[in-house]
């Protein structure tokens, strides 16, 4: 009877999770990482050879895409956005019996439970489920990995030690920087706990035998990626991309990007779910101060980390915000044994917090349900533009590439770091040399505007040549995280050369 309650309860989880997602399935790939995903993956399956997601290859990741696009197109759907979108609706509804699991094995069954449903309806969780991208997927192998080390601290055994590695190592290339910011999360918890017929120290030994096995695995999936990047014609790319990626990103001392990574946390949680999770700090504070301060460090760890970044992001701390589910979980099951009138209060505030959060975060993800507004901006574009026309990208350059937009004009734009006097020389020979083939060249108002240090790019092209804008069209925003929406009209302007 217990294990088929235990069987109900992890299958109610996932099929309502997982109805729910397919509900609001994104129409297209709202994000930039969505429509990476499924041109590489489309790549992949072409050549027979791995494409790597973005700059930090995320191997697993590109492999795990190519394989969902391959078995989509079995079942009959051949857009390969469409195939990532149902990964991420599959994977993010696996995640929350899997989270149930984790919290089970730190508290007890009612507290997993709350937490679990608390977790599947987190504006940062729902908004990432419905498209495709790797957060998702680096959620399901961390709480695979935390379920493991917690499991093997009750049942520790040789063969566990080297399972334990394996995940971990399948995590590290799922998305690198969640496992490397979240492993000494995981050291915090052997230290804390560790099984009662061993030594710390020979438990010590085997976490330390699982990282070991981890980074060999990640390594083994890196390699084709790091040897590709150490050739000579690549050390250009490689060292644009340490200076675009982290020199110009890194901020070690600024409290800016942690104020604003605490609002994007607030924006989450709302106001009832940070009381909650202050009363839940509370209840544990009094039973098991231990699992307290692992879950502190399981959250303040990664939010000190990427609070360092000038491009932090709500998805940033997918796997950062559990603990304090677990928090109001345990303040929850806590009242729950209460006598019937608390009980009640209970559940009134689970049922209250569930529909807050539906109500902050249906309306973004019904209205990408219904639309799908940077595809449609390109397939403005390519009516707008001539057949032969060029186009200077931002980030939107994968849209441009899988719609069939306008070629690409890629020139080797900044942010914050100011451009030397050649790299503008060189930019301005690029676009001469275009539009003396007679590719006519156009740039949107937000690639102009963003990578413009001190103005040098916009005053390039106003010194140089004429802008003509031939029109506006509505363009959303990824920037800022799935769980806020940014809509507004984006100009397109026509780069004429001054005779």
């Amino acid at each position: 009877m217990r294990h088929f309650k235990s069987f109900l309860t992890l299958s109610s989880l996932f099929i309502i999770n997982v109805l729910l997602r397919f509900r609001f399935i994104s129409q297209g790939p709202y994000h930039i990482d969505c429509v990476t995903m499924a041109r590489q993956a489309q790549l992949t399956l072409q050549t027979g050879h791995l494409h790597y997601l973005h700059s930090h290859g995320f191997p697993l990741s590109a492999m795990i895409a190519a394989a969902n696009v391959c078995l989509a197109r079995l079942w009959g759907t051949a857009d390969p956005v469409d195939a990532v979108n149902i990964m991420s609706v599959f994977f993010s509804a696996l995640s929350v019996p899997l989270f149930y699991l984790v919290v089970r094995k730190l508290t007890e069954p009612l507290t997993a439970l709350i937490s679990a449903v608390l977790f599947s309806v987190s504006p940062i969780f729902l908004s990432l489920s419905v498209f495709g991208n790797t957060n998702v997927l680096s959620l399901f192998f961390c709480l695979l990995c935390f379920y493991r080390i917690i499991d093997h601290k009750d049942n520790p055994s040789p063969g566990k030690t080297i399972a334990n590695g394996l995940c971990l190592g399948l995590w590290g290339a799922v998305r690198i920087q969640d496992f490397l910011s979240l492993l000494p999360v995981l050291l915090i918890y052997s230290v804390l706990f560790h099984p009662p017929k061993k030594t710390k120290t020979s438990h010590m030994k085997a976490f330390g035998f699982s990282v070991l096995i981890a980074f060999i695995v990640t390594g083994l999936f890196y390699v084709p990626f790091l040897t590709r990047h150490l050739e000579p014609s690549a050390t250009q790319s490689l060292g644009h991309f340490w200076e675009f990626e982290v020199g110009s990103r890194l901020f070690i001392l600024s409290a800016r990007f942690l104020f604003l990574s605490l609002i994007y946390w607030a924006d989450n949680f709302l106001l009832l779910g940070i009381l909650l999770a202050g009363l839940g700090h509370l209840v544990l504070w009094q039973s098991n101060r231990k699992l307290l301060f692992f879950l502190l460090s399981w959250c303040l760890i990664p939010l000190l980390l990427f609070s360092r970044l000038d491009i932090v992001m709500p998805r940033f701390f997918l796997c950062a915000v559990l603990p304090l589910y677990v928090m109001q979980g345990a303040v929850l099951a806590f009242l729950w044994r209460r006598r019937a009138l608390f009980k009640i209060i209970a559940i009134f505030v689970i049922i209250l917090s569930v529909w807050l959060n539906l109500y902050r975060i249906v309306p973004v993800i019904q209205y990408r349900h219904d639309h799908a507004v940077v595809p449609d901006y390109v397939l403005w574009l390519k009516e707008k533009t001539e057949s032969n026309a060029c186009m200077i990208p931002g980030d939107e350059g994968d849209f441009l590439r899988y719609y069939h937009g306008p070629d690409l004009l890629e020139l080797r734009l900044k942010i914050r770091t100011p451009y030397s006097g050649e790299e503008l020389r060189k930019m301005k020979r690029q676009i001469d040399q275009e539009l003396g083939r007679g590719h006519p060249v156009y740039i949107n108002y937000i690639t102009m505007n963003s990578h413009n240090p001190k103005k040098q790019f916009s005053n390039l092209l106003s010194r140089h040549y004429t802008l003509i804008c031939i029109g506006e069209k509505l363009y959303e925003d990824w920037h800022r995280g799935a769980m806020y929406q940014f809509i507004y009209p984006v100009a397109v302007y026509k780069i004429i050369r001054e005779k």
